[in-house]
């Protein structure tokens, strides 16, 4: 996954890629800067126009091109007053005219102006890049800002490898791009970041079915419970191995996930489940690693903690079929320092048919662990270590 302190955010001055002539060897400049720090890599384009045409490419692969499509902020933090400050929407044609590779779209998310509309025809067109963050209001004051991200991102099309969206926290009407069924056929990062479900003509759907008839070969996808459409997950992509969902679950939303066809190698749950009463995980030798916010709103993940993230859970079943009990260590806390929740009344771990006696011994050792972290769950517990003890 392509993360943004990958990049570094620079402002980079428009100049031609026309192909110079030189003595030099231009593949090895290339491969020379491929070592060299982002900073040295733009002195070395001024060495000369062999240079120049070498590093550049480079440069793009490195740096991330922002493009402020309005007025930012002034030294102090406050928004420009627009006519008050030098920001022009001919620095954007500048930088575009460079043909990036990784751009980020930004619109500071207030205002007190309104900004005139623009001829699109000024816009150079940018079709091969690779990585495109959208941070912007889609707010009535910002109509040609979205036409223009939106025409950005579709233009990208036979490239895009990542794509997301960082909507702004204090933000209540974002929306979502309708990419009209154009397939996305590299894209395999797709990030939809906020921390609200308020949209207007229902993005919800359009985010659901961008994901399942635009993005065939996603391989990552990090989004807000609320934009996942129950009807859709069905179709979701069977290349998706990474899922990352954040928001407040409750059981009917837990249960949605179940019905992704696609085989999860990392899946991360983002805050807590204040009011879930039931968690049931199926297959779970599905995914090789599950972490849990070490408490509600942290950002860090580790070990499980029911008391800090499920605390009125009451039923917890975790069920495999390949009899092997390392399966479920993901759903076991760590031994020290022991944990105790008595909300739990009813547990159970299915392995499976063990297949060796060691695998008895090991189920066996699970139970008791579960018995030790939910007393209250006694009953349930002796149940099962009966049966596979097979205590008559």
């Amino acid at each position: 996954m392509l993360e943004q302190e990958d990049f570094t955010i620079t402002t980079i001055t428009a100049s031609g890629d026309a192909a110079p002539h030189g003595s030099l060897d231009q593949d090895v400049i290339g491969q020379v800067c491929k070592f060299l720090a982002t900073s040295d890599i733009k002195n070395c384009r001024l060495v000369s126009s062999s240079w120049n045409y070498e590093c550049t490419p480079v440069l793009k692969a490195r740096t991330r091109t922002r493009l402020d499509l309005s007025p930012g902020y002034d030294e102090n933090g406050h928004y420009f007053e627009f006519g008050l400050c030098d920001w022009d929407i001919l620095d954007v044609v500048k930088k575009m005219k460079f043909c990036p590779v990784n751009v980020y779209l930004g619109v500071p998310s207030a205002h007190h102006y309104v900004l005139p509309d623009v001829d699109f025809a000024i816009f150079p067109s940018i079709n091969n890049l690779k990585s495109i963050i959208v941070q912007f209001p889609a707010r009535h004051e910002f109509p040609w800002q979205m036409k223009l991200s939106t025409n950005v991102i579709m233009s990208s099309s036979t490239t895009l490898e990542e794509l997301e969206f960082d909507w702004m926290e204090d933000e209540r009407s974002q929306d979502f791009p309708s990419l009209r069924g154009i397939v996305f056929p590299k894209l395999m990062n797709l990030m939809v970041k906020s921390n609200f479900n308020s949209f207007r003509d229902n993005p919800v759907q359009r985010i659901g079915q961008a994901i399942v008839a635009s993005f065939p070969n996603l391989k990552y996808l990090e989004i807000n419970c609320d934009y996942l459409e129950d009807g859709l997950l069905p179709n979701f992509p069977r290349s998706l191995t990474g899922l990352q969902v954040i928001g407040y679950f409750d059981t009917a939303k837990l249960e949605c996930l179940l019905k992704i066809p696609a085989t999860l190698k990392k899946f991360v749950l983002g805050n807590l489940f204040p009011v879930l009463k039931k968690l049931h995980m199926d297959n779970c030798e599905t995914l090789s690693k599950i972490v849990f916010e070490t408490y509600p709103g942290s950002g860090y993940f580790g070990p499980i903690t029911y008391a800090k993230g499920f605390p009125v859970l009451e039923i917890l079943k975790i069920c495999g079929d390949k009899g092997e009990p390392s399966r479920v260590e993901s759903f076991l806390p760590p031994k020290v320092p022991r944990q105790v929740v008595e909300s739990v009344e009813e547990v159970d771990a299915g392995f499976g048919k063990p297949r060796e006696d060691s695998d008895t011994v090991e189920q066996a050792q699970i139970f008791v662990r579960l018995l030790t972290l939910f007393p209250n769950s006694r009953d349930s517990v002796i149940q099962r270590l009966e049966e596979i003890l097979q205590i008559n």
